[in-house]
């Protein structure tokens, strides 16, 4: 989960063609898109789920699906990853920080497939 206060068009796509090299990862799919289900904002979300907002200023969501413990360890070194960290950077009076995130690393088994711009759908 990111805090991310803005997201230039400019970031955003640096953001999409980044996550679509992380998806070239071997062993990797992900996705990276605003708090929300469906294409529906996180207002509209909260509003068809009647359900309070719990996101505690959080915006955006990336998942990673690791096929192994290796993949996961290629993800996190790879140029990908930072290329993504780097698009989502914001500046915080003088210097670029990337905004703040909170990481669940869990052992799910899911079956998946390949979006069509190579982000992982269930």
């Amino acid at each position: 989960f990111f805090k991310c206060k803005e997201l230039s068009s400019e970031n955003a796509a640096e953001a999409a063609d980044a996550v679509a090299e992380i998806c070239r990862l071997p062993g990797i799919m992900a996705s990276f898109a605003p708090a929300g289900v469906g294409g529906m904002s996180l207002p509209d979300t909260l509003a068809a789920l009647d359900w309070p907002d719990k996101t505690q200023g959080f915006t955006h969501v990336l998942t990673v699906l690791c096929d192994d413990v290796a993949s996961r360890l290629g993800f996190i070194a790879s140029k990908a990853h930072q290329d993504l960290r780097d698009s989502i950077a914001q500046l915080d009076g003088d210097e670029w920080k990337v905004p703040f995130l909170c990481a669940v690393d869990s052992e799910w088994a899911l079956t998946l497939r390949r979006g069509t711009h190579g982000s992982a759908r269930l």
